[in-house]
């Protein structure tokens, strides 16, 4: 989208064919997304004893570097020896076999993934590094039929071509994670520095424009040009040598601000040419020591701060690991609550040591509030009067802290949840429920026309029979 959206504010939304066709390959360039790669070369170029191996072949390498340049300083009348040669090939080697590795596992994808940038520049290394070993082995060979004017050129060109090597030193960054994240600050400061530069040659050069007027004008005073002036050849060739130019000038504000030169020195010599210049001066230093360095200061700190922020994927880890961290502190302290070493924790056990300052306070650091500890043990156990430890940790770790938005929709989900069922009960009891309303209803009726008439008269008893009944 980066791509996309200013593409089409410079070709426009017209339907001309070349500007859709140059939209849809912006959309499908943007659209690209390498695949999840797998396979047992994949898994090598990942695996950390690999990472191991190549951080330890570029810092051997970089170690070697700097004692051949060492050795060349030393022995600068002799030509480098064959073994420096065979080590740097080595090193080649192995650069060359871990690009082709990279180059079969991500095909095309190599050049527009995630890590493109330093692809790209390894694989410039590894070109110039076998350049590099043709040009010597040419030189090597020139050398030893006899030196000639195209031997000197080659020579030359040799020396250019080892710049990589100590250009490779840079790859040592993605190895450890804090050059890393170094590298990744001063780049995102880039823009900022771009700015903070114009800014510091605008003031330098306002400045420059003011004092250089009033040397000017004081050199004229002084009459440098006519007979009869006052300055020796010394002073206004020191002043010329400092404000002669505004390019001078600016150079000389700078050194004054910087370090380069003690500034008492150019306020001397501006003392010359009046109070008013001098103090334009004082105001600069002022200006620039205390205000313009203090806010490009903050500019570059804020952007600093702003790069060194933890990404998602690290966010995830450090999140994890806390949580796992907290589990074992759990676990270390339900196993101490297990007097009887039971894997149980009873309840008798949990409130005897709830009793303890030092329990409360340790359980409240990891996250756990517990005011009551009859009903924290019933809460997390239910009508049970004994759990095991790794259950009570699993529901501790569900408890701790303060509750969460997701917390209270999940309640209120639930009670949604609940109400629903009843609703449904409801429902499916109103046929009963009218069944029993009306079974009462008659019931009452019954009853109120039982109570008019009142109880039915007793049976007649006739004198005792033999006869059964």
């Amino acid at each position: 989208h980066d791509l996309i959206d200013p593409l089409e504010r410079l070709i426009g939304k017209g339907d001309h064919a070349p500007k859709r066709k140059l939209t849809q390959f912006a959309r499908w360039w943007d659209s690209l997304e390498e695949p999840e790669r797998s396979g047992c070369v994949n898994g090598m170029l990942e695996s950390a004893w690999f990472r191991f191996v190549s951080a330890t072949v570029i810092v051997g390498h970089i170690i070697f570097v700097t004692y051949s340049c060492n050795w060349a300083l030393e022995h600068f009348t002799e030509p480098p020896p064959l073994e420096h040669e065979i080590v740097d090939t080595s090193c080649l080697v192995f650069y060359a076999i871990e690009i082709l590795l990279r180059l079969i596992v991500h095909k095309l994808y190599f050049f527009i993934n995630d890590h493109a940038a330093w692809n790209l520049f390894d694989l410039l290394l590894v070109f110039v590094g076998c350049v590099d070993a043709c040009v010597f082995w040419i030189v090597r060979g020139g050398v030893g039929e006899g030196a000639s004017g195209s031997s000197i050129a080659w020579i030359r060109m040799l020396r250019v071509l080892r710049l990589a090597k100590i250009i490779r030193t840079l790859r040592i960054i993605m190895v450890f994670r804090q050059l890393s994240m170094m590298l990744e600050s001063f780049r995102q400061c880039m823009l900022a520095m771009f700015w903070g530069l114009v800014l510091i040659l605008l003031v330098l050069h306002i400045f420059s424009l003011l004092l250089s007027q009033g040397v000017s004008d004081y050199l004229i005073e002084q009459g440098i040009h006519r007979e009869g002036n006052q300055l020796s050849g010394e002073d206004v060739d020191i002043i010329i040598q400092h404000f002669g130019s505004v390019l001078a000038c600016m150079l000389s504000l700078y050194k004054a601000v910087t370090g380069g030169n003690d500034w008492s020195m150019y306020y001397d010599i501006l003392r010359r040419c009046g109070r008013l210049y001098s103090s334009m001066f004082l105001g600069f230093t002022f200006f620039f020591t205390f205000a313009l360095f203090n806010i490009l200061t903050g500019v570059f700190v804020e952007r600093s701060v702003a790069a060194t922020l933890p990404d998602r994927e690290e966010l995830i880890f450090e999140e994890r690991n806390r949580i796992y961290e907290q589990i074992a502190h759990l676990r270390e302290l339900f196993t101490v609550l297990d007097t009887d070493c039971s894997g149980q924790i009873t309840k008798q056990e949990f409130e005897q040591h709830m009793r303890n300052d030092e329990v409360l306070a340790y359980m409240s650091n990891l996250g756990l509030e517990v005011h009551d500890a009859e009903l924290f043990f019933r809460t997390v156990t239910g009508d049970s009067h004994e759990v095991g430890i790794h259950q009570f940790v699993e529901i501790c770790m569900s408890m701790r802290g303060n509750a969460t938005a997701l917390d209270v929709q999940k309640q209120l989900l639930h009670s949604q949840m609940i109400l629903d069922f009843l609703t449904s009960w409801k429902e499916e009891l109103r046929p009963l429920n009218l069944l029993v309303s009306r079974r009462t209803t008659i019931w009452h009726f019954l009853v109120c026309w039982w109570s008019k008439l009142g109880p039915p008269p007793p049976p007649k008893l006739g004198p005792p029979t033999n006869e059964m009944p």
